[in-house]
Parts: C-alpha cells; sequence; structure tokens
C-alpha cells in the first residue's frame, strides 16, 4: 500500500506474463524483464523469453541491454549536478563553451532531400533548450539531410564540432522536435569541458559509483558482453538477427563511443539504482545525487508551441517525458524510453518507480506498443481506496 493506493500484484504478474509470453511465442520479440521498486526497494520482479537468438539462454536480472536514449537522462542528471554547483546555468548561451554554435544556420526551406535555403540564427542556444528538445540541433528533416556528419569521430570533441557546421531545424527556442542524439552529445561535451574530465570518466565518478551501477557502461568487458541480450529486429516473419558490434550501443557509432544521446549498456537492476534515486529525491545508496528541487524542476513541464512529435498526453520536461491528464500514468509522472525498447518511469503518486527492458532493433522507443502495455500491467494492478 503506497498512501491511498493499494498495488496488487498478482493482477500486474497475470497481465504481464499473459502479453510478454504472447509477444514471445509470436515472435514480436525475443523477451523481456520487469521491476517495480518503491522507496525500500524492490516490490515485484517478472522475465519472459530468452536473452539470445537460439533461445537456449533465458532473460536474467544480470542480462545486459542496448539503452539507446535511456542514456540521456543520465546526462541530464550530469549537467544539473554541475548547475548545482553554479558552474554553469540552464540559460547559458552554449557557444560560451563551443563558439562555432554562436554563428550555426537555421533552415527555412527543405526539398528533394537537401536545404535549399537557411538564415542567420536569432536566439542563442542554452542547455535549457537542449534538456527540452527546443534547440533545433539534429531534429527532423535537417537530421535526416546531414547523416553525413554522424560518423564515426574518435572524441566528443570532434564529434561536436561537426554537429556546428550543420543547420538547425528551426530557430532555437521557437519550437521542439526531438533530437535522438545529437543535441544531448553536444551537452555532454559541454559537461567535459566544464568537469575537466572525459564524459564517461564523469558520470561513472559522480553518479554510476555512488549509486552501484557497475554493469552500466560505454565498453561492455568480454564478460558483460555474453550478458548482452541478442541484437535482433521484427520482421513479417519473425525475428531476426541485426548486424552490430558487440560493445557498439548504437547503431550509427563505433564500439566504445561516448555520448550523451545514446550508447550506454546496462541492466535492469542497475538502471533501477538510477530510477530509484529520482523517486527517492535525488538521494540514494547513502549518497545526495541531485537536490529535491532540481529534480522536481527535470520532471517540470517545459513544452513550447508548436511542438512536433509530441503527444497530447505528454509533455517534455529536462531530459524527462513528462506525463500530462489523459495519460495511462498518473498526472506528472516522469522517464524516458530508450529506440530498443527500453523504458523506464517515476510515478510519486503511487510512490513507485517502473522499470523494462527488451532488446529490439525496430521496437520505436516510446511508440513501443509493449512498453505502452506494460504501463496498462502495472496500473491495471493499482487500485483507490474510496
Amino acid at each position: 500500500m503506497n498512501g491511498e493506493y493499494m498495488i496488487d500484484f498478482n493482477i500486474i504478474e497475470k497481465n504481464y506474463t499473459e502479453h510478454n509470453r504472447k509477444r514471445v511465442e509470436e515472435q514480436y520479440f525475443l523477451g523481456s524483464i520487469c521491476g517495480i521498486w518503491d522507496k525500500n526497494g524492490k516490490l515485484f520482479g517478472k522475465s519472459q523469453g530468452f536473452s539470445d537468438f537460439e533461445r537456449t539462454k533465458e532473460i536474467k536480472q544480470n542480462s545486459m541491454f542496448r539503452l539507446a536514449s535511456m542514456t540521456k537522462p543520465i546526462t541530464g542528471c550530469a549537467f544539473m549536478q554541475l548547475c548545482e554547483k553554479g558552474m554553469i546555468d540552464l540559460d547559458t548561451p552554449i557557444s560560451r563553451f563551443i563558439p562555432e554554435f554562436a554563428d550555426v544556420q537555421v533552415s527555412t526551406k527543405t526539398e528533394n532531400g537537401k536545404i535549399q535555403q537557411t538564415e542567420k540564427i536569432k536566439y542563442a542556444i542554452t542547455p535549457r533548450m537542449i534538456l527540452s528538445h527546443s534547440s533545433g540541433i539534429g531534429s527532423g528533416n535537417t537530421l535526416l539531410i546531414q547523416s553525413k556528419y554522424i560518423s564515426k569521430c574518435k572524441s566528443l570533441e570532434e564529434t561536436v564540432k561537426k554537429y556546428a557546421t550543420g543547420v538547425l531545424e528551426f530557430q532555437p527556442g521557437t519550437c521542439q522536435a526531438y533530437s535522438g542524439t545529437w543535441a544531448f552529445d553536444v551537452l555532454a561535451r559541454i559537461i567535459e569541458i566544464i568537469s575537466g574530465m572525459q564524459y564517461d570518466k564523469y558520470i561513472k565518478e559522480n553518479i554510476f559509483d555512488p549509486l552501484g551501477m557497475f554493469d552500466t557502461t560505454y565498453m561492455p568487458s568480454d564478460e558483460q558482453c555474453a550478458r548482452t541480450v541478442s541484437f535482433c529486429k521484427r520482421t513479417d516473419h519473425g525475428i531476426e538477427m541485426q548486424s552490430m558490434p558487440a560493445k557498439a550501443g548504437f547503431w550509427c557509432v563505433g564500439e566504445g563511443w561516448i555520448g550523451g544521446g545514446a550508447g550506454l549498456f546496462s541492466t535492469l537492476d542497475d538502471y533501477s539504482k538510477f530510477a530509484r534515486m529520482l523517486l527517492n529525491d535525488g538521494e540514494f545508496n547513502g549518497y545526495c545525487i541531485l537536490q529535491k528541487n532540481t529534480v522536481a524542476l527535470m520532471s517540470k513541464n517545459q513544452t513550447v508551441q508548436p511542438s512536433k512529435g509530441i503527444k497530447k498526453e505528454t509533455m517534455w520536461g529536462l531530459s524527462m517525458r513528462v506525463c500530462r491528464e489523459g495519460d495511462v500514468l498518473p498526472k506528472g509522472t516522469f522517464g524516458w524510453s530508450g529506440a530498443y525498447g527500453t523504458h523506464f518511469w517515476v510515478d510519486k503518486e503511487n510512490g513507485i518507480t517502473c522499470v523494462y527492458m527488451v532488446n529490439l532493433a525496430n521496437a520505436g522507443g516510446s511508440g513501443e506498443q509493449a512498453s505502452h502495455e506494460f504501463e496498462h500491467d502495472v496500473m491495471s494492478g493499482v487500485k483507490k481506496y474510496l
């Protein structure tokens, strides 16, 4: 029981098992795993299906998954730590740290797969814009046209400088559209500049180690690779293996690539520690990772109108999806999803956080049907006392 609510885990287990067994049998995916926690610990955990294409190994608590965009909330957390220390402000122009973005061009017309017209940038890009997907960096048609910039560079510094030679989709702060990797890579580079540390080392020292997230990494060991769920694609003919280097965390980058927008590997229990920290207002395992008011700010609506690709039930906070009234989850619930089927949310109303993981090349991120089905599975077991 949490507050005025009671959670019936028998109902949740029944619905999760039924739905996910069917998806495994129909070769929608190889398998899935989920967990529910409150501030005191784990309340529920269940898995269904397999971690390997040959279907010889069941998914386990220590199975590794490619997080894809569920890397972003960690980048958001890292940046907000620097804000708390007074090392940068949400509204500081990013050109102060990466001068190349001071004169970036903005697309005004695209046609036949080309950018036909541009204009000068009118508003300085800020971290707040990046965190709320209103910067115009690496989104929409301009991203598709500029895919040549997504290359296997050796460092964030090199890659981000290439991004700055590109074109924004819209004038910063005037609209919202999802940036798959570019914008959060820029943020990660700013973290490197301010902290004086390589980005992966910063998040390891300031987030992963304090939380005990020892299976979360950009470069999995051979032992961790052996635990990584096979990378497959759903087709009309069932599941097919997809080509992906064993230690590459995302489709367009090389092995061990360090990025702010994607690239991390993790396990269900490891990521739950990050989610539980957010549920507990920034504290976990005896460490204060974020201040309470910072977590509240990250989960506050930052939606700009007009917005592209945001469902009416959803708002964007700072590196977070935030639920509106009418979503299956309670209003104010926040979290994120990954392109390969990872999904989590923090439900302050019911005092729980939930994590769901699959590994599917074409899962579709926030639009993944199985992820939304799991939301319904959980909420089917939440009953309010009258």
